[in-house]
Formats: C-alpha cells, structure tokens, sequence
C-alpha cells in the first residue's frame, strides 16, 4: 500500500475557493468539485448541492469544521482516490487552527475552578432525562446545545407533545411483587425490551465522535429499537453494524 501523501495546515488553508476547494474530516483531505452541479457525480449519495449546501462547504474549506458533524470513512467511501489530497501534517498546526487538531493535555478542573462546571457527573447519579438535559445544557458548546434543545419554528409541536406526555400518569400498585418483570413489548410490528425506542435525534457526533454509532451499539445491546435520522453523520450500513455487534 502506498504510503499516504502529507500535507500542511497552509497547503489546506490555501484551497478555499470554488474553482480549488478542499474539505478536511478526520485529518484528511479531499477536493472537492468546482461546480454545483458536479457536487452531485462527487457525492451521489449526499445531495449537498440540492439543499442548498454548497455556500456552507464553501465557507469552510480549508478549514477542520466538518469533524464533529460528518463521520471519518466520508472521503474514503465517496470520493475516488484521485479526489483525496492526502492526510494532515499535524506539526505544521499554527496557533490559530480549529481545536479538533490540537493536541494539547489539559490538566484536570478543581471543583473551585470556573471549568468545573462543564464537568459531567458520574452517569450513575443521573436519575431521569431531566438530569440529563441539565448536564448537557452547561456541558455541550453552545452551538451543540442550541441545535439539541431547540424544535421547529415557534415551537407549537413540541410544546404540544410535552403536554400530551404529561397527561400521561403512571397508577402506582402497591405491594406487588417485582421479582420477575418482563418489560418486552412489539413497537409497529417489531420487538423491543422496553415499551419505547430511540428517537431520531439527527447530529450526534455534536456531542460524542462516535455519534450514532454509539447510539446504535448501546441499542443493540438492550434490544431497543432505534430510529435512524435523516441527518446523521454516520452512514446506515454503519450504524447497523454497531448496532448488531
């Protein structure tokens, strides 16, 4: 196997415009094509250009922002080996490069420091999803958050849906014995261990590189059903692998 070219942080920086774009995921490099048109023969199974995402691509070229949306195999599984520029030559960083690829080991907050705040508890002290929505809420960058708490337009929808969930009460019944539980329920015709399945909450490699095939993985595991956004940043045939291993 040939050994994969390198390239500098200024190389990259230098191939950001529509004629000469390159995009960077996972420290490697691709180039992208030069007409709006030709995005689609580039990418035949993300129609970027038809959504109107070309200016975005273009804004971000020669730059590392696309890590925390799009998975690392993007290149490799969509563009031809003579598309894919090579790989970052992390020593020749400047200050100024995107966080993502810099390597530097910050120390541990104390609990007086400022950054002690942005420290997420142990998972075993969370208890429901509101203590959940809590710590992501002062854990996540806030570009993160604001697309994870946030709903369509004025919100009509989802403040209906909470109102709908909280009519919903459970009877307690005392006294029961709870030795042997069986929480197994059918969802649309399909199995699950739990009467409720994952949502399709689109973008999760906002919050965690592996995004949604962590989510798939850990549904797998407890036989609970996932639903798959449109909007993911790892390829189905992926997160189908996580989820069945």
């Amino acid at each position: 196997m040939a050994k994969e070219q390198l390239v500098t942080a200024d190389q990259v920086q230098q191939h950001s415009e529509a004629e000469n774009c390159w995009v960077m995921i996972d420290g490697r490099c691709g180039t992208w094509p030069n007409s709006r048109l030709s995005t689609r023969a580039a990418l035949p199974t993300i129609d970027w250009a038809a959504n109107g995402c070309t200016e975005v691509i273009l804004k971000h070229a020669g730059t590392a922002a696309y890590n925390e949306v799009h998975p690392p195999s993007l290149l490799n599984d969509h563009l031809t080996p003579s598309k894919r520029t090579g790989k970052l030559d992390t020593s020749t960083l400047p200050p100024s490069w995107p966080q993502q690829h810099q390597q530097q080991s910050l120390p541990a907050p104390s609990p007086s420091s400022p950054a002690a705040a942005s420290t997420k508890p142990p998972l075993e002290t969370l208890i429901s999803s509101h203590d959940f929505e809590a710590v992501a809420a002062r854990t996540l960058s806030k570009k993160t958050w604001a697309f994870f708490s946030s709903a369509a337009t004025d919100l009509v929808t989802v403040k209906a849906n909470r109102a709908v969930f909280d009519r919903a009460w459970w009877q307690p019944r005392v006294l029961r014995s709870v030795r042997d539980v069986n929480t197994r329920t059918r969802i649309l015709g399909c199995e699950s261990a739990v009467p409720f399945f994952c949502a399709p909450a689109a973008m999760a490699r906002l919050a965690h590189p592996e995004g949604e095939r962590a989510i798939a993985a850990a549904c797998g595991r407890k036989g609970v059903i996932q639903c798959s956004p449109a909007a993911t940043a790892a390829a189905a045939a992926a997160a189908a692998e996580a989820a069945s291993q």
